[in-house]
């Protein structure tokens, strides 16, 4: 194998570790779209110790949701931009959120989704964590993504490699 062919496969396996996985297609694979993510206020009802999520379903609820975020920002991260909606008529937003953390190096990735029933979505979610260049400061990052109605979602929870 030639030092490219190396370089590219040692790629495909490193991007998923640094949290830069894209949107999931496959044949086993759920369609999900990346809305936004952010940071939680400390004293958010959505805010918890540690991992866990919450399926928004109508505009109310979506509207007490961003009262309760900090930096909610599209999925390019450039306040710039504008927020993909979500047409709640036939989408529910799915927040996934970390608890606290002890500096600005964390985020929520999702790998992917996969149906477990016919209702079910299990939504693979992942602490990613950089490395070098954080702040010391406590977070509550969280992510939000958007899936069909009328689905019972739970999550999976995974880890990338400690930054050494």
């Amino acid at each position: 194998m030639t030092g490219r062919g190396i370089a590219l496969l040692a790629a495909l396996f490193l991007l998923p570790a640094c949290g830069s996985m894209s949107d999931a297609t496959g044949p086993t694979a759920f369609q999900f779209r990346t809305i936004g993510r952010g940071w939680l206020l400390a004293a958010s009802r959505f805010n918890a110790s540690g991992p866990g999520l919450t399926v928004i379903g109508d505009q109310a609820a979506w509207k007490a949701f961003a009262a309760d975020v900090q930096g909610l920002r599209p999925p390019s991260g450039d306040p710039r931009e504008p927020m993909p909606v979500v047409d709640f008529s036939s989408e529910s937003a799915v927040v996934l959120w970390l608890g606290t953390r002890n500096d600005s190096s964390y985020s929520v990735e999702v790998a992917g989704i996969s149906v477990v029933r016919p209702s079910g979505l299990i939504v693979q979610a992942v602490e990613a964590q950089t490395c070098g260049g954080a702040l010391t400061v406590i977070t509550y990052p969280f992510v939000v993504i958007a899936v069909p109605r009328g689905y019972d979602v739970r999550a999976e929870w995974s880890r990338t490699p400690p930054c050494r």
